[in-house]
């Protein structure tokens, strides 16, 4: 009896390597995707998300930090607990409370 592993879509992770020339050239991006034996990853260039978040009683404008075409939520909708811990050790007294 033949048995067939159910093929689950591979997502693709990226973390970012380095800007690029211009703000508004492509970023270098490390993408890989699966685990263990099938892991596959690779390094490319690729433009920024185009996806703006606008604050309407700020004005306050945020580009998403992540390259185009990503299947996650934009920067901004992604808790990064480790990201928040190093910006709060860079800028101990920016804080909301004064």
């Amino acid at each position: 009896m033949r048995t067939r592993r159910a093929r689950r879509p591979h997502t693709e992770h990226a973390a970012f390597l380095r800007p690029g020339r211009t703000p508004d050239s492509a970023a270098q991006w490390f993408f890989w995707t699966g685990d263990g034996t099938e892991r596959a990853h690779r390094t490319d260039r690729a433009p920024w998300c185009p996806a703006l978040l606008r604050r309407l009683d700020t004005d306050v404008v945020r580009q998403c930090s992540f390259f185009d075409h990503h299947t996650a939520p934009h920067s901004w909708d992604v808790d990064d607990p480790l990201g928040d811990l190093v910006a709060e050790r860079l800028v101990p007294d920016d804080s909301p409370e004064g």
